[in-house]
């Protein structure tokens, strides 16, 4: 699950604490690990602003942030107070100015390989609790 947050919209840290919320609750939504039995420990996870990394599912949190290095919104707004578990979950961008192009096409090369090498880890967490099941199951 990916979020794109424009930190001009953004009024102070309660707005990207707001996004963060958001993006967890999506999370939740998509989260084909947990049953309906698990569901009343999700939503009362979900109200108690508990950010865990998605209760250990195998969702991929991005929040991508754009105009953060701007000095007006870093006055408002403090992205080190960011709630979610793993830096690697917030990503913020470069100035969108030609000037910056060459580095943002460099950031973007880093955020899709970070994003790529997530997803392969994911694959071979699931490919090797499966394995270990199986042998078990024949044991």
């Amino acid at each position: 699950i990916i979020g794109v947050l424009n930190m001009k919209d953004c009024r102070d840290t309660n707005d990207l604490w707001a996004a963060e919320k958001s993006l967890m609750e999506w999370a939740n939504r998509y989260d084909t690990t947990l049953n309906n039995a698990n569901s009343n420990q999700r939503s009362n996870n979900n109200n108690n602003n508990n950010n865990s990394d998605n209760n250990g599912n195998n969702i991929i949190i991005r929040l991508f942030v754009f105009d953060s290095f701007e000095e007006s919104i870093q006055q408002r707004v403090n992205i080190s107070e960011t709630r979610l578990c793993h830096s690697s979950q917030i990503v913020a961008f470069p100035p969108l100015e030609m000037a910056h192009s060459q580095m943002m096409a460099l950031h973007w090369n880093v955020v899709v390989n970070d994003l790529a090498v997530s997803l392969f880890r994911s694959v071979e967490g699931k490919i090797r609790r499966n394995d270990l099941l199986s042998k078990s199951i024949a044991s």
